[in-house]
């Protein structure tokens, strides 16, 4: 019997660990834990979906042959137990087991290892202020929440969108929702679009464009409450109210470590999970990959947090070498990031002057 390998997380880190494993090591037993319904999805495409760009949801989650990736799939094509609908609520370290509950029938089971991986993603940020839980406001991060917001556009035939802050989401999303005539609002209260990436010289000249095409950008703005009754009707920021028959709340997303964290396994500088060159934690039976795990800036050699999907998936790669006794290095990241919007494309690397020279 080859060696049992639990991976926590079924999407970008997770689901490639276990792919690439399973091409280096026939004899692994590898099982996924994933909470939710689907795995292995193509999340970096989703505000392409609202613009009608991507025309179909499967081409998220289903193979270019048109296959569902999904239970089955991993099982059948390549021999990895993916466990949907369970949730991992505790890491046993010394007995090297995690207790897993089964969602559908509250049923907990402790499932053993030889070799732990944590892939447990990240979680979007909710703005603690009034009126955060009114119908028609939506983080755009999973999977289920992008099918809703396709749904409610026509549903509530909206016209109005505000969106809460200018990265990549937010502005991609400005520009989908532009395209179908949807009027949209952008506020953010630092004092430029696309602050992670972009200096302010320059992000004033992507802006142009942008504002050109009729976005609305309110900068140095904060949100303040959202207004409604049952549903949500305008934005107020501290600087004036603005209609909504929908809000994106795009300001960022926090790395899941609480399980982590309550296993005794080092947290970062960066608030994600400590991991050394090899991608192992402070525990060196258990890797962390994906957007719960930190990162070194390559130039600056600060530890970081940079969720990017491109980034999982090299994580997942390393690991699953490493896991078959490689020891393979990954080097680190730059920060690099492209962002499409009306009439410009934005790049960066080694981001706006916060980690490089």
């Amino acid at each position: 019997m080859g060696k049992k390998v639990l991976i926590i997380g079924g999407v970008a880190a997770g689901m490639k660990t276990a792919s690439r494993l399973r091409r280096r090591d026939k004899d692994a037993e590898i099982t996924v834990i994933e909470r939710g319904e689907l795995v292995s999805y193509g999340a970096c495409g989703f505000p392409y979906y609202i613009g009608d760009e991507v025309k179909n949801f499967n081409e998220f989650t289903h193979t270019p042959q048109g296959i569902a990736r999904d239970v089955d799939y991993f099982k059948k094509v390549k021999g990895i137990d993916v466990l949907t609908g369970h949730e991992a609520q505790k890491i046993n370290r010394a007995a090297k087991t995690v207790t897993v509950l089964n969602r559908k029938n509250s049923e907990v089971t402790e499932m053993p290892y030889d070799v732990l991986v944590l892939g447990t993603g990240a979680t979007p940020v909710r703005l603690p202020v009034p009126g955060a839980d009114l119908e028609g406001i939506h983080n755009f991060w999973f999977p289920w929440e992008v099918l809703k917001v396709k749904e409610e556009i026509t549903a509530n035939n909206v016209t109005d969108v505000v969106i809460v802050g200018a990265g990549f989401i937010g502005m991609e999303l400005a520009e989908e929702f532009n395209k179908i005539g949807v009027k949209v609002s952008v506020v953010e209260m630092q004092n430029r679009i696309l602050p992670q990436m972009l200096d302010l010289e320059m992000a004033e000249l992507a802006a142009k464009p942008v504002a050109a095409a009729g976005i609305n950008l309110y900068l140095e703005e904060k949100t303040v409450a959202f207004e409604g009754e049952g549903r949500v009707a305008a934005v107020k920021t501290d600087k004036r109210t603005i209609t909504a028959q929908m809000v994106i709340v795009a300001v960022g997303v926090r790395p899941n470590v609480e399980l982590a964290r309550e296993a005794g396994l080092a947290i970062g500088p960066s608030g994600a999970i400590a991991v050394n060159e090899y991608m192992q934690t402070s525990d060196l039976c258990i890797y962390a990959g994906g957007d719960c795990a930190e990162n070194t800036h390559r130039v600056s050699g600060a530890k970081i947090f940079a969720p990017m999907g491109s980034t999982a998936n090299k994580h997942g790669r390393i690991i699953a070498d490493n896991i078959c006794g490689d020891m393979v290095k990954y080097p680190g990241v730059l920060g690099t990031g492209l962002c499409r919007m009306p009439g410009v494309e934005a790049g960066s690397t080694s981001g706006s002057r916060q980690h490089g020279p």
